[in-house]
């Protein structure tokens, strides 16, 4: 249960005998009946926040239409910012108290490090009496709703408040209609040119310039970071070191000054960002969503993006980095895949996918891509169980001749015995075995498996490198580190269910499409990129750790909290998944570490461990605990006896697990198309079981 906690002030207003009568001509005849309706319409946008009541105080430095929910243990859950039930209120009061409030935070978090735009969620709901909503304090509502406000119409009006908008130039576009933005900011190219025209003349009086600013301004900027654009604020310098007299104006160059030290390299990178996560925490993705989404054509992506340029194709229509197998519905074995010994030609015979990994051993530092398409037309657990359990024997080898670790090289048992690779076999014309004398080097069998003249002299030279190795013949056939396997699926009656051992072992990212106008100009994510610009996305997929304590080594700072910390978030969501099939162990919490080693990897300046444990754990409910849960309300329901002997306030486990997934801010979701948060997607797994019965992950 929670409180929400408003100023005296605010009471006084709603008492007013100017409210009070529009509020009867709204169909309120007390301030008691409006009071009620406020907080049915904040339990409508977030059910388990069980809002029960309005309690009115002296906040102490507070403005009269700030406030906050607490719950009944007095923790905040979120901020809150109302804009009153005034006839006529101009719209600029909707840009002071909305972005006067986000200088606030930002100055007050200043000295602790915190650049988050906010300490909590804010929501911000419009209690204007007006019928309709002026252009300009849409564009104001837009700009609030991009920088990750939560806005509720008291009334709801139906005005699309910039749902539609998504990029800088977007916003440009909309706001630009009625609002001067060419004061506050310039787009050139791939960068954006923060001015001060607007706050030249500026007195320490109060004036409504640094407001309309801010309105501008915060959007631009935090557009601009996610999609990658060199943010300039040059012009501040001079200003802000003679004139810094007004808070909105020193928060906005503090929190960009921040944005600035964290940006990314590439404008495009964010798209990618949940991919290479992802794949740095284990090799192993499994994409799905319905058809047409792009799964197959994301890793054909990644894939030439690191392409160097000996492996590129003269067409530039299949990266040589990149393997594509089809998988068929008659997949009942692994022979397919990894090949089978024939008596008749008495010699093994090798698959696509073998050849595969021996040009990936070739050329370790390039990472290596094989998209196993309509992964699941066929039983995964089947065709593909040898895989599963290699890839489970992971691991840094030791220094030949040493005890120390080799942290550069992950090996993993073999999939195919040295045997076949010790001599080359073949059946002669009479029918005899032939054999050749010589045993074959690891480049003998990467040319017998392409013809050395179709290579690129760039190959051959890679190729000459492993001339004296006999690894194959030593050690047999083991899945190369720069190996990345990811299987596209559609989930739907045409296909097989995946098991929880496969769930379990994969990295899952549901793709179930974005805008459709982002499709445009996607070509260019499928050219070759200059040799620099390789380099980097080919570092960007090495994986460091592959055990929790080299997590803990690498990080000693931070050791102590994800000792204590990891565990009991997994013990939680256990708890509330207990008596199910559902429950997580080890390989869960080893893999949740090690995306938390990631992260801390690439931490943002002022970021905390409690961050990325959060973020860490958000990904992980999404790509590995819920798409095991399925179900139907006996699965899910929670008895009364039960919730008495436990104490628990849900009516079931899925609620329950709602609570425990970490709140993820709007300005941590970078990508265009919205990544979906653990909350979002168990709000709409619970949806589906109010409606149907019955609910799983997938759609």
């Amino acid at each position: 249960m929670a409180t929400l906690v408003l100023t005296n002030e605010f009471k006084l207003i709603l008492e007013s005998e100017e409210i009070k009568n529009g509020l009867t001509r709204k169909g309120y005849a007390t301030t008691n009946e409006f009071i009620a309706a406020m907080i049915k319409r904040i339990n409508q946008f977030d059910p388990l926040l069980k809002l029960k009541d309005v309690a009115f105080h002296d906040l102490q430095n507070a403005d009269k239409y700030i406030g906050v929910i607490l719950d009944e243990t007095l923790n905040k859950q979120y901020n809150f910012c109302v804009i009153p039930p005034k006839l006529g209120t101009r719209s600029g009061f909707l840009t002071q108290q909305i972005f006067g409030f986000i200088s606030n935070i930002i100055l007050k978090n200043k000295s602790a490090g915190t650049y988050s735009l906010c300490d909590k969620p804010v929501i911000v709901i419009n209690c204007m009496l007006d019928e309709n909503i002026a252009p300009s304090a849409t564009c104001n509502i837009i700009g609030a709703k991009l920088v990750g406000f939560n806005y509720i119409d008291m009334f709801n009006r139906k005005v699309d408040f910039g749902t539609q908008i998504h990029t800088l130039k977007e916003f440009n576009e909309i706001v630009g209609k009625y609002k001067d933005i060419s004061k506050d900011f310039v787009i050139s190219n791939d960068s954006i040119t923060f001015k001060t025209e607007r706050l030249k003349g500026l007195k320490e009086n109060l004036t409504n310039e640094p407001y309309y600013f801010a309105i501008n301004s915060y959007p631009a900027l935090f557009l601009a970071h996610r999609e990658g654009y060199t943010i300039d604020i040059s012009e501040f310098d001079e200003w802000y070191n003679t004139s810094k007299n007004n808070k909105n104006i020193e928060a906005f160059v503090t929190i960009a000054k921040k944005l600035q030290s964290i940006q990314p390299n590439k404008k495009t990178s964010t798209i990618y960002k949940n991919y290479l996560l992802a794949i740095c925490t284990k090799p192993f993705l499994l994409l799905a969503g319905i058809s047409g989404t792009g799964k197959s054509r994301i890793v054909r992506e990644l894939a030439f993006k690191s392409c160097p340029e000996y492996l590129q194709d003269k067409d530039g229509t299949m990266p040589g980095n990149y393997c594509m197998i089809e998988v068929k519905p008659n997949w009942h074995d692994s022979t397919e895949l990894l090949g089978y010994y024939s008596n008749l030609n008495m010699s093994y015979q090798f698959k696509k996918f073998v050849k595969f990994l021996v040009k990936a051993k070739m050329n370790p530092e390039v990472p290596f891509f094989v998209c196993l398409d309509e992964m699941n037309l066929a039983p995964v657990e089947q065709y593909f169980a040898e895989i599963l359990s290699t890839m489970e024997t992971r691991k840094h080898p030791k220094i030949e001749g040493s005890d120390e670790i080799n942290k550069d090289i992950i090996k993993t048992g073999a999939i195919i015995d040295s045997v076949y690779f010790e001599k080359y076999t073949w059946k002669g014309k009479d029918g005899e075995r032939m054999e050749r004398n010589e045993p074959m080097t690891d480049r003998d069998w990467y040319f017998e498996f392409f013809n050395q003249d179709m290579l690129s002299e760039g190959e051959k030279t890679q190729a000459d490198k492993y001339k004296d190795s006999y690894t194959l013949g030593k050690e047999g056939l083991t899945l190369p580190d720069n190996v990345i396997i990811i299987g596209t699926v559609n989930m739907d009656d045409t296909t097989h269910q995946f098991s929880r051992k496969v769930i379990d072992r994969a990295m899952t990212i549901e793709m179930n499409g974005g805008k459709l106008s982002n499709m445009f100009g996607g070509s260019k994510n499928l050219e070759y990129l200059p040799q620099e610009e390789q380099k980097k996305w080919q570092n960007s997929f090495r994986q460091l750790y592959v055990n929790a304590d080299e997590v803990l080594e690498a990080h000693p700072d931070e050791a102590e909290d994800i000792v204590k910390k990891v565990p009991e978030k997994l013990e939680n969501i256990n708890k509330a998944l207990k008596g199910t099939p559902f429950e997580v162990s080890y390989r869960v919490l080893n893999e949740l570490t090690i995306m938390v080693g990631v992260l801390l990897d690439s931490k943002k300046e002022g970021e905390n461990i409690d961050d990325i444990i959060n973020q860490a754990l958000d990904h992980i409910l999404l790509m590995k605990i819920l798409p095991r849960i399925e179900g139907d309300s006996d699965m899910f329901n929670l008895s009364k006896d039960f919730k008495q002997k436990n104490n628990v306030e849900y009516n079931n486990r899925l609620e329950w697990l709602m609570n425990l997934a970490p709140e993820i801010k709007a300005e941590e979701k970078d990508n265009d198309d919205h990544r979906q948060t653990a909350r979002e997607k168990i709000k709409e797994m619970i949806e589906r079981l109010e409606n149907q019965e019955f609910t799983r992950f997938w759609p």
